[in-house]
């Protein structure tokens, strides 16, 4: 059986100076005030030495996800 991948793109314009945005999406003190879907869920640690990490869960500590790239 053959899994089909799927691709989303998603883009947006950002009116903000590119120093600034790369910031904000780069810093872990920024990535985990934005690294989650919905108000329910929480970005606990974040990290940008090496790979960029993060983890997300929801706001028990129940289940959760960890990112890298």
């Amino acid at each position: 059986m053959v899994k089909e991948i799927k691709t989303i793109t998603v883009e947006t314009i950002v009116q903000a100076p590119m120093e600034k945005v790369w910031e904000f999406w780069t810093e872990p003190e920024h990535i985990v005030q934005w690294a989650f879907a919905s108000d329910d869920w929480e970005a606990p640690t974040a990290e940008n030495d090496g790979p960029r990490r993060w983890k997300i869960q929801d706001r028990d500590g129940g289940k959760g996800q960890e990112f890298q790239f």
